[in-house]
């Protein structure tokens, strides 16, 4: 029986634990006690030691880049009152962004400042640091590709290739990556966090994309109902964004299996006369996002998204006291078109009533006394539980028979 090498992400949960995901993304995964893994993954895997050789290529010169950008829109025609701020972390506390999350001003936010805080922050978060800490063949998600080998993407991504690693899990995929980079902590007040039952869709992001210069994600509004935020480590990203109110202008079909609006392409509407009109009529933003720059968008807004240059970003989605009864109330009416026995009702069930069982705090109760005012440097990053418990997994290769 010949053996075949294959690369394989590491633990997650033990056997035992449920997967209450309703839409679990990302690659298979086998947890550490299983009998196929013995001594195959190793507590303390040290990532960053392998990226500090990288530090001296930080100081990459994005001016060039940013010079032939093309010029922002931050302030809606039609609407000033829809605009995008630029903010600073030392001068934007978590009880101030956080009240501008609740108040539902629906208008997005950038926050600036904080890529030097990062554990990485001499080596940056860019290709050659996440190529370093990715082993050569490690399978890697590709949009339209399949799972490729890391090698091999890099290889694309160098040769301009249209290759887009996008939206692929970190804790289920390669959980070391979380030793490069922390959540921000305007939003470690995320319900998924919190619930009695661990959810695996806490796991579900953060998420890492690494893209090629002219790859995109279509207009799209996010699932569930949940807020966003990405943080850029490489590259520009040109965000268009329309006012929550304002999806009905944009020509969209309602998909009643996920109880959400389905849109055509920014391009698509722009070709077509009538629908061009009215998309018109919507107020809209356009934002360049580069590297150290974390964006947040409210729940509901309908964006299109542009690779402008090679690009590296981490992102997630989030629920809190804004948002989470909508978030359940679109869960309840999406589970009314699942078929009841299967996998997918019961996942969808179970973080619903995970979420619905608690009486969460109000913003006002939710809110610490050290929210109130900036956080140092060095204290605006922090890990979940959850990913805390697998950080230090490394890629695992297991033996697999080829055939009899």
């Amino acid at each position: 029986m010949e053996l075949l090498e294959v690369e394989v992400p590491v633990l997650l949960y033990s056997s035992d634990e449920s997967d209450d995901a309703d839409e679990p993304c990302g690659q298979e995964v086998v947890t550490a006690d299983s009998p196929s893994t013995a001594g195959a993954h190793a507590e303390g895997y040290d990532v960053l030691s392998k990226v500090s050789a990288l530090a001296s290529r930080l100081a990459m010169d994005t001016s060039s880049e940013a010079a032939r950008l093309p010029p922002e829109i931050l302030h809606a025609e039609a609407d000033a009152a829809y605009c995008v701020r630029r903010v600073h972390f030392s001068e934007l506390s978590v009880a101030a962004f956080r009240q501008h999350v609740v108040s539902r001003s629906r208008a997005p936010l950038i926050i600036t400042g904080l890529g030097d805080q990062l554990p990485c922050s001499e080596a940056g978060l860019g290709v050659d640091v996440l190529q370093a800490a990715l082993p050569h063949d490690f399978g890697l998600p590709v949009r339209g590709r399949g799972v490729i080998p890391a090698e091999a993407f890099f290889a694309a991504l160098a040769a301009g290739e249209q290759v887009y690693l996008a939206d692929v899990s970190i804790a289920r995929s390669f959980p070391w990556i979380h030793q490069l980079f922390r959540v921000p902590r305007y939003f470690t007040h995320c319900f998924t966090h919190r619930t009695r039952k661990n959810l695996s869709i806490a796991i579900d992001t953060p998420a890492l994309f690494i893209g090629a210069a002219g790859t995109r994600s279509a207009l799209h509004i996010d699932q569930m109902c949940s807020n966003f935020w990405m943080f850029v480590g490489q590259g520009y990203k040109r965000w268009i964004c329309f006012h929550p109110d304002d999806a009905y202008l944009l020509s969209p079909t309602f998909d009643e299996a996920d109880q959400i609006n389905r849109f055509p392409s920014v391009e698509e509407l722009s070709a077509d006369i009538d629908c061009a009109q009215r998309m018109a009529r919507a107020r809209r933003v356009e934002l360049n996002i580069g590297p150290g720059e974390l964006l947040f968008i409210p729940q509901g807004t309908p964006h299109e998204v542009t690779n402008l240059s090679i690009t590296t970003a981490v992102s997630a989605n989030f629920i809190d006291q804004s948002n989470v009864e909508q978030s359940i109330a679109q869960g309840r009416a999406k589970l009314m078109h699942r078929e009841e026995g299967s996998e997918r009702y019961a996942n969808l069930l179970s973080v619903l009533n995970a979420l619905d069982e608690i009486d969460w705090p109000s913003f006002e109760d939710d809110i610490d006394v050290s929210d109130h005012v900036p956080r140092r440097a060095e204290d605006m990053f922090d890990i979940f539980p959850a990913h805390a418990k697998v950080m230090g997994m490394q890629p695992i290769t297991l033996a697999a028979p080829t055939g009899a």
